[in-house]
């Protein structure tokens, strides 16, 4: 019985509507930056565990802006070789306006990866921010929490340039380590298309 009302709320017409947020100016919902995409990454991989050397991968990423700052975003990561490594994640995020050119967005997933012969699930928490430098030219960062078999840590950076509104293309890297002595490291070339 407590579904209808909480439906009713979440549908209901934000009070925050055509009103700027006192600290930041801006109003809700107004990022300048789209979280609607698709995006191919060719990535290279370096696992470090014994056996497996730096191997090429491939990253399908999917984003979509369900209802004003709140994305669905899903992943997969797959690289063959020694490691024979994947990662799923499913998940929903937020975004927050700080001003027309500058975002900070938090994500959770759900994790599920495989390696080798063995699998694992867990959850990620995503934190990052989105720069535009000037109009064609974004740069962003994150600092994220991985919790599969191990807690990781990871820290990335990147730039993307935009061609057109619906195509752009950047470079990335992001370092993880784990709790344990194990840590991986990925870099990306990266092309996405807008919706």
């Amino acid at each position: 019985m407590m579904l209808l009302p909480l439906l009713t709320l979440a549908l209901a017409p934000s009070p925050w509507q055509g009103q700027n947020d006192s600290m930041t100016g801006v109003e809700p919902g107004t990022s300048n930056f789209n979280y609607t995409y698709g995006q191919l990454d060719i990535c290279l991989v370096d696992a470090d565990f014994p056996g497996s050397d730096s191997e090429l991968g491939v990253q399908f990423l999917g984003s979509f802006r369900a209802w004003r700052d709140l994305f669905v975003r899903a992943s997969y990561l797959d690289s063959g070789g020694d490691a024979d490594l994947s990662l799923l994640k499913v998940g929903a995020g937020w975004a927050v306006p700080i001003q027309t050119d500058l975002d900070v967005y938090g994500l959770f997933s759900v994790a599920h990866t495989e390696v080798g012969s063995g699998d694992d699930t867990g959850w990620a928490l995503e934190g990052g921010v989105r720069y535009m430098a000037n109009e064609k030219f974004e740069l962003n960062g994150l600092l994220e929490v991985v919790d599969l078999e191990d807690t990781e840590f990871g820290l990335g950076v990147g730039g993307r340039y935009y061609f057109n509104d619906r195509l752009s293309g950047g470079v990335s890297t992001t370092r993880r380590s784990a709790i344990s002595s194990t840590s991986s490291t990925s870099a990306c070339a990266t092309s996405s298309e807008n919706a």
